[in-house]
Parts: C-alpha cells; structure tokens; sequence
C-alpha cells in the first residue's frame, strides 16, 4: 500500500501547497525553477529516461542536455514532486555550507539507506548526525594516520599478487584488486580485523565467507545508486520487496560478532590511541547498533572513495605515461627505495596534483542529494535571470561535481583535459571555489578526506618504486562494457571528454569503470 500511495500522496501535496509556494515565492523575492517538460503525465518519461541513461550514458550526459535546455537548475518534477538539479556552484555552496541548517539528508534518504547504514553518520541529521560527527573526529587526527604499518602490510601482499601475475602473464581487473585491497585495510583500520578479500583474488574461492562479504557490498553499492537515481518513486521499482536486505544481512552477519566482542572489551584498561574505531566506540557509546552502524558508514566509505580512486589513477597513467615518469621521479627522488612514511608523503606535491586532478575529471561521488526543510531562495547566478529561484520546501536537491568539474566556465578551456599542472600554481585553478567539491563541503565535509590522500598516495608511491607497470588489456574487458563511443557523440552537441576515453565510466554510488579495468604487467621499459 505504500508503494501504491506514493503517487496520490504527491498529487494530493502539489495541488495543496501550490498556492502557498507562490506566496512563499513572492515574500522571497524569486522565481519558480524551470521545469522539465515531459510528454506523459507525472513526467513518466522523464522517470524512465532517468532510469535508462543509467545503462547506457556517459555519465552526466542526461543531466546535461535538461541543463543545456532548461538553464543550469531546473526541476525533473517526477510524479508532481520537485526533484531539483544543479549544476550551478554557488547553489551547491548555499545548499551544502551559507544554509546548511536549511537542508539535510532527510527521512526519505534515510529509507532509502536503513537498511544497509541504519542510523549513521550518513543518514541522520540535527543533533544524531552532530553525535556521530563528534564521536567520530577524533579517530581521523594526523597521529593516527601517519601510522602505514597496516597498508603496508596489505600493499605487500598486492605487490606480491602482481608479481605472480606477472610470471604467469595473466591478464586481470584491477579494479577488483583494488575493491579487495581497500576492503582490506579498511576492516582493519576501523575493525583490527580484515577481511583478507585478496586471499581470493589468484584463486576463485566463491563460497568464502570474505568473497560473500564482498558481492553483498557490492550489491548494495550498486542498489543506493540505483534508489539515488530514482528519487523518492524507488520502492515503485522493487514491490516484490526491499532487494537490500539479503545483503545487508551477509554484511552484518560478519560485523556483529566484531561489535559484541569490542562492547565486551570496552571496560579495559587500553590506551585509546591503540583502539582501532570499533573499540574506540565501544568506548563511547555501549549501544550495540549504534557502533555498528556507525561502523559500517565508514567503513563503506573508506573502501569505496579511496578504491575509486587508485583506479582511476591507474587508468589516467595508462593514457598519460609521461605522468607516470614524473610522478616515478619525485617518489625516487624523495625515498629512493625504502618504505615511504608520513612525512616523505606528505612532501609528494606532484602525486598530490594528479590526485586533485583526477578527482576532478572523475570524482569519486559523481552524483549527491540533500534535501530541504523550509522554502529558501537559491542564489542561481548562472542561471542569469536575474533573481534568484525559488527552492520549495520538503524537496530533493541533486548537485553534480561530475559535470561541474568539467565546466569549461569554471575551469578554462582546456576544461576536458588532464592536466596536474593546473594544481601546481599558487592560484586556485577554477574561478569559482565550489566548483571542486569530490569530499563534500561545508560542515558535512568528508572526515577521511586526509586519509584517502595519505593512502592513495602511499599505495601509488609503492607501485611505482615497483619494476612492473600497468597495460591495458581491452580485448579482455567483458562484452558490451567498451565505450560506446559513436552513440554518446551521436546523443551530446558538445562532447567533453567522451570522444578520448577508452573505458566507460559508470556511476554507481561511486563512479566505476564499467566492466572492470583490465590489464597485465609489463616490465617499465616495455
């Protein structure tokens, strides 16, 4: 019945407040956000557009040609409720930072993720987000991450599994490897046990328990992206049940034992700075759901931004070798062959360069949401009407650094290319500073920005003290996961970066290479 009333209850809503939305409007002193025109009622088709470009895009495109039509904000108003899109930055400033209190994730949002986040630190707001946030700063501060021993420890493993490959002149995904080595050190980091997910990387051991462990995160990454693309209409498209919950149970299955263990060892006498999150919490709060959904918050986004990544890194180099020499030179010049540490890393300015610049062509998050809680007037300069427009309230708010870090109006000309040297000046490289938001901004800011630097860094600095390089493998990428590339160019007036890459970017909760990022080992001089 509830996936019945969605419709009706919109409907209903739309034809109430109208009246009162112009009044609100009026007092503002803003105009009504332009609207997608659909051609079926409810804006049906927009809803089904929506859903398509999700297999068949380049990322963003959908939302790009709407923006090129409608102005840079404008209204989707699927199923007469307001889903507002923009790519305008200094919206997304005002929603994420000057009116932070105005927005929040929401209820919606918190149903979508209950049942993989429970009550987290990425479904709450007001003073339960404010706890989670307070309780868990202090585990990211610089002593705890300067300490590389567990990625070293997992990175050992990883070059170990390379060279194996390389003997055996295998082809592989290394995207996979990467998903399994930050599972990892992320199980570790935050629970002091890993879930060993390279173990199976040479071998095929489907009935692991850590190969379960991680189909079940893959599943539900791939399902939040799925529900964040459809809106608030997502139960519409699963009536045969909630399709997270089987996953989610494989993954609480393997955390709940961790948590009741940490909550029995609460009471000891250790140090703090030697707890790993799980302890550090139990310490906090003895409320088992509480540590393990704040727990597996983290966690998913630990794994999750960091492994996006390494990959793209890995797939820049392979397009851009002289990159990879440059940054091959500042890590011999800085450490030679030794294990690199916290300040050897921290002195990596160029690696920090490619780092920032292949965030902004390929941002982890290419796609967030927020919602509104009063009515608000969004400032909307670059919509140039001359007002601002009018944001109701109770309504989604989508922003899209996927396409707001390629606008050529913030970032120059040479906006589709890659180049880390824009990042080397001592001047912002866009003219507006939201322009780059890939961790967020605001006092929502992502609290392991430092630590996805530190580690991918490190990780980068290890393979390149390494005697192999990445090839690309692309006759081994599975059928239909190639770019297609003559169709985007076909659908977009002005292609961005669509007709130079050679894989297929696609946008889950993170953004992923489409099949896979297949490769094989080479010596460097090959």
């Amino acid at each position: 019945m509830y996936v019945l009333s969605i419709p009706a209850s919109e409907i209903l809503l739309s034809v109430l407040s109208s009246r009162r939305k112009r009044k609100e409007r009026d007092r503002l002193g803003a105009l009504p956000i332009p609207k997608v025109k659909g051609k079926k009622l409810g804006n049906i088709d927009v809803l089904r557009a929506l859903i398509e470009a999700d297999e068949t895009e380049y990322p963003g495109d959908i939302f790009f040609k709407w923006a090129k039509e409608y102005g840079p904000t404008y209204d989707m108003n699927i199923l007469w409720a307001s889903q507002i899109v923009s790519l305008d930055p200094e919206n997304t400033k005002f929603v994420l930072s000057s009116a932070f209190t105005q927005f929040e994730k929401g209820e919606k949002f918190h149903d979508m993720f209950e049942t993989f986040w429970g009550d987290g630190i990425f479904t709450t707001d007001g003073d339960a987000w404010r706890t989670h946030r307070a309780n868990a700063r202090p585990f990211f501060a610089q002593e705890r991450l300067s300490n590389f021993s567990s990625f070293e420890e997992h990175v050992q493993k990883m070059l170990d599994i390379l060279d194996k490959l390389q003997s055996e002149e295998r082809g592989f995904d290394l995207q996979d490897l990467f998903a399994r080595y930050t599972l990892d050190t992320a199980t570790e980091f935050l629970f002091g046990l890993s879930t060993e997910c390279l173990d199976g990387f040479l071998v095929a051991t489907p009935d692991a328990p850590y190969e379960r462990f991680m189909r079940a995160f893959n599943e539900l990454a791939d399902l939040g992206a799925k529900r964040i693309r459809i809106g608030s209409t997502w139960p519409l498209f699963e009536i045969t049940g909630d399709q997270s919950l089987k996953p989610a149970k494989i993954i609480h299955e393997f955390v709940e034992p961790i948590v009741e263990m940490a909550l029995r060892q609460a009471g000891s006498s250790q140090d703090l700075k030697e707890a790993n999150f799980l302890e550090y919490l139990a310490r906090v709060t003895p409320d088992k759901n509480a540590v393990r959904d704040e727990s597996l918050n983290i966690l998913f986004a630990a794994r999750d931004t960091t492994s996006s990544l390494l990959t793209w890194i890995a797939y820049i180099l392979m397009e851009h070798p002289e990159v990879e020499n440059k940054m091959r030179e500042e890590v011999l010049e800085i450490c030679g062959d030794r294990v690199p540490d916290y300040s050897d890393v921290r002195r990596m300015k160029y690696i920090d360069a490619v780092l920032n610049e292949t965030l902004r062509l390929f941002p982890s998050v290419p796609y967030n949401i927020r919602r509104s809680i009063h009515s608000s007037a969004l400032p909307s300069p670059y919509s140039k009407l001359g007002r601002p427009l009018y944001m109701p309230p109770r309504s989604s708010f989508t922003f899209v650094p996927v396409l707001m870090h390629r606008d050529p109006a913030f970032w120059g000309t040479d906006a589709a290319e890659f180049k880390p040297e824009r990042w080397l000046s001592s001047t912002q490289p866009m003219s507006h500073p939201s322009a780059f938001v890939p961790f967020n901004m605001g006092p929502r800011i992502c609290l392991g920005q430092q630590l996805a630097y530190i580690q991918t860094t490190y990780v980068w600095a290890r393979l390149l003290q390494h005697t192999t390089r990445f090839v690309r493998r692309s006759e081994l990428q599975p059928l239909g996961s190639l770019p297609p590339t003559n169709e985007w160019l076909r659908q977009l007036d002005e292609p961005v970066r669509h007709s130079v890459e050679t894989v297929w970017p696609h946008a889950s909760v993170i953004l992923r290479v489409k099949g896979g990022l297949w490769v094989r080992m080479a010596p460097k001089d090959t």
